[in-house]
């Protein structure tokens, strides 16, 4: 994830943060400024991995611009193609090793060996059924932006720990489908 912030840096000549400003928060009308950790003050790079920061309505924004397929308030912003295929669960890799740390968890276990988890373009996915899926963003602790298309429902958990027993996204999941 690293690499995409230097892509990013290097094909457009602008940081990460004033590039989506420029693309998408400016659009959204973002009420706080949104945040990139750095790795140090010296260098100066935007951790895009694990470095957004934002509060519950900014978030609350970006999951409903994901939910309206790239629209916002009549405008395209981002191409709804695009946002059909990096939160799709087509053409997904069939390596699932990115599940091993999140397997050694009792509430891993129960997610990811339903064999309906899946993890494409930052974005991670719970397959419902062969027609719909849910997906998420997560947090360095816990947080999750969790999108429902089929309910037409955006849940957020903002945190500070994981949790011992449960894993956020079935309990939004539960939640939001039953």
């Amino acid at each position: 994830m690293l690499i995409l912030g230097l892509i990013l840096e290097r094909t457009t000549g602008k940081s990460v943060t004033e590039f989506f400003y420029e693309k998408i928060w400016r659009h959204l009308g973002v009420e706080f400024p949104v945040l990139m950790i750095l790795d140090s003050e010296k260098h100066q790079f935007e951790k895009i991995e694990s470095g957004l920061v934002m509060t519950a309505i900014n978030l609350a924004k970006f999951g409903s611009l994901f939910l309206k397929n790239g629209e916002w308030e009549g405008k395209q912003i981002l191409s709804s193609d695009w946002i059909k295929e990096c939160v799709s669960p087509h053409n997904v890799p069939s390596n699932y090793d990115h599940f091993r740390y999140y397997q050694k968890h009792p509430w891993g276990k129960m997610w990811f060996n339903q064999n309906k988890a899946y993890y494409k373009y930052l974005w991670w996915g719970h397959l419902n059924d062969p027609r719909n899926n849910d997906y998420f963003a997560l947090g360095a602790l816990g947080q999750v932006l969790y999108i429902s298309p089929e309910n037409n429902t955006i849940a957020i958990r903002l945190g500070s720990k994981w949790g011992v027993k449960d894993w956020w996204p079935t309990i939004l999941y539960k939640l939001i489908n039953q």
